[in-house]
């Protein structure tokens, strides 16, 4: 089913057109992508966890529209919990228009990687990386949590698609952590772009401490380890503590903030403080070693809010690019366990950042208080999973999708938003 609303019709629904401390909503539309989207109807079920990771992928089909890659890792083709992915072709207001799924018995993709194993968790992590075999065709990659020849841990998949979505070729590393993947564009500008491969449960100076593994992904879809980050490795140093798992689900991208020539980045920590949450910005040097870091959680002044016990701050990340003209990056994330839309019912936030990484101001979009028209339900765990999509619409706004869990079937929502919306609101 679409569902495609403009702001102000349905504010008169319920209450009429407001703005908040002289702010205007940024959502001018959405349209949600679920079971009961006709190209996914009979399709998933429950338990898919569709959507479980989100990216965008550029625009595979050459219809002049990008695309989007949504991970689904409890989908049971081949064995229980074998996990998938679907490449999802979108229509210019962000609704479903046909999609490709990738799994062992679909889309091409080589199946030796289940031999005979439940709980591979195929599309764990999710990343569009751009043209890598430089065919006209954007290409993927993805993770699973569980290989065969490595039995305790995952595998990352270079997947090369045809036009269509399926696979022409693909590669795989086996022993690459699998409970997350993004993808960073070429971090040290030398023709490669770098992928971050999330290690949440690992216990680098600690129980569940965390950590993220960087690799650059060569021409023919191998990859090359250049970096670990942890509380043990890549200079991070002290500041982790046992239980956060740094990592968590996602990394973003955010620019270059210092001026270095190397982009830095946002990492997240949803275990921390009680599952309270917390953002991490890391600047980097060529090496990809940690030179500056800053902590975003509870007690940083700059958050207009307050965060409770398992909100899960920081548990997916993407970067929107400068939104407020300051010629610094800026993000979004999750809290997907926040209760403004009932228990667990999620939220998204902005960040807004400055030079140093340190945070300069911050908006929560997606409670009651700000307006936010989408009608979420209790559970739904809106923001466990963000994806940058680009102008689907041609009109300058950003598409954003955002991931739900809402009766573990799962579902997307494709957000439309005005940059220039995206007020700042201080703490008072």
């Amino acid at each position: 089913m679409i569902r495609i609303l403009s702001l102000c019709v349905i504010f008169t629904m319920n209450f009429p057109c407001l703005s908040t401390q002289g702010s205007e909503s940024p959502l001018t539309a959405f349209a949600v992508i679920d079971s009961e989207s006709p190209a996914l109807k009979d399709v998933l079920d429950r338990g898919d966890r569709f959507g479980r990771d989100l990216s965008g992928l550029g625009d595979v089909d050459g219809d002049g529209i990008p695309d989007l890659v949504a991970g689904t890792r409890s989908d049971d083709d081949g064995a229980v919990d074998a996990g998938a992915a679907y490449v999802l072709f979108l229509n210019r207001d962000g609704s479903l228009r046909r999609r490709q799924k990738l799994s062992a018995t679909e889309g091409g993709f080589d199946n030796v990687f289940l031999q005979g194993m439940d709980s591979t968790f195929l599309g764990y992590g999710v990343a569009g990386i751009g043209d890598v075999n430089r065919d006209g065709i954007p290409d993927l990659a993805l993770t699973q949590t569980r290989h065969a020849s490595t039995r305790g841990t995952g595998a990352l998949h270079v997947v090369f698609l045809n036009r269509d979505g399926t696979v022409r070729a693909q590669k795989t590393t086996p022993g690459v952590p699998g409970f997350g993947l993004a993808s960073l564009g070429d971090l040290d500008k030398d023709g490669r772009v770098e992928l971050a491969a999330c290690a949440p449960d690992a216990s680098d100076g600690g129980p569940l401490r965390g950590a993220i593994v960087i690799y650059s992904v060569n021409r023919d879809g191998s990859v090359t380890e250049r970096q670990r980050i942890s509380s043990t490795a890549g200079g991070f140093g002290q500041g982790l503590q046992d239980g956060d798992q740094f990592g968590g689900r996602d990394v973003a991208v955010l620019g270059d903030l210092d001026g270095n020539g190397v982009l830095d980045l946002a990492v997240g920590a949803f275990g921390a403080d009680e599952g309270r949450g917390a953002v991490w910005i890391l600047l980097l040097n060529r090496r990809l070693e940690v030179i500056n870091k800053t902590r975003i959680g509870q007690g940083t002044p700059e958050l207009a809010f307050n965060l409770e016990p398992q909100d899960n701050f920081g548990h997916a990340l993407v970067g929107l690019g400068d939104l407020d003209g300051d010629s610094v990056g800026d993000l979004m994330t999750g809290a997907p366990r926040d209760d403004a839309a009932g228990i667990d019912g999620g939220s998204l936030i902005v960040l807004f950042l400055n030079t140093d990484g340190s945070l300069k101001a911050s908006r929560k979009i997606t409670d009651r208080e700000e307006l936010f028209p989408i009608n979420l339900p209790p559970g739904g765990r809106f923001g466990r999973s963000l994806g940058f999509v680009g102008d689907v619409a041609e009109n300058e706004s950003l598409c954003v999708a955002v991931g739900g869990g809402a009766g573990r079937t799962g579902s997307i929502y494709t957000l439309f938003l005005d940059p220039k919306k995206l007020g700042i609101k201080r703490r008072k």
